[in-house]
């Protein structure tokens, strides 16, 4: 790597604070680093709680098992647990540009502070991804104001035809949302009725429980 290359790195974590200077000007990690490191602490406390029981779930009812948070606006895949049917996610980056068109991350949107939620909301470019993949920002609002009142989010051929989801909050010991625990499956199995869709709510919203309980003793 060139030198001024490198210089110019460096001068841009500076400024964006994952690094800063001593007194003899040579370069140190910055606060930023310590915030990142702090996350990546919380984000390993909640994989260990929820590996196990994401998996015990998706061997239960056999459909997929997502656990996701925000990163910005974009939705990330922190975990997945397979189970015995057709769905499953090759790409886990593939949901980061899909945050308005997923279960999980409508879930999480609706959860923001007000003046984050607008600045998002206020972005527009939100991609149809299907024709049923919600996009204008007034649906979109009512959507988010719908998800806060059910304490759930469904995704139903929104971000893939024939792909349905349901999403449900994580909370820590403030009763703050940190993640959102949510499954997928064929659109046709609520269709036929192979899926009751109060009955699996209430099914993810006890899983998701066992998670939160499981980060707040440290598991």
């Amino acid at each position: 790597i060139k030198p001024n290359t490198a210089n110019n790195i460096l001068r841009t974590l500076f400024q964006k604070g994952y690094l800063s200077q001593n007194e003899r000007r040579g370069y140190k990690l910055g606060p930023k680093c310590a915030i990142l490191a702090r996350k990546e602490d919380d984000h390993e406390s909640l994989r260990s709680s929820a590996i196990p029981i994401m998996r015990e779930l998706a061997k239960n009812t056999g459909d997929l098992v997502f656990l996701g948070v925000l990163d910005g606006f974009d939705l990330i895949c922190l975990e997945q647990a397979i189970g015995t049917g057709a769905l499953t996610i090759s790409d886990t980056h593939a949901w980061n540009e899909k945050t308005h068109a997923s279960a999980c991350g409508k879930l999480l949107l609706s959860y923001l502070p007000p003046k984050k939620m607008n600045a998002y909301l206020n972005r527009g470019n939100r991609e149809a991804f299907t024709k049923s993949t919600i996009t204008a920002e007034s649906a979109m609002r009512n959507e988010l104001k719908k998800i806060e009142i059910n304490g759930f989010a469904t995704s139903v051929d929104e971000s893939a035809t024939g792909v349905s989801a349901i999403g449900v909050p994580i909370y820590d010991n403030d009763k703050q949302v940190i993640a959102a625990l949510g499954q997928s499956f064929p659109t046709y199995f609520l269709e036929k009725g192979e899926i009751d869709l109060k009955k699996r709510v209430e099914l993810l919203k006890k899983t998701a429980t066992k998670i939160s309980k499981g980060c707040q003793e440290g598991v």
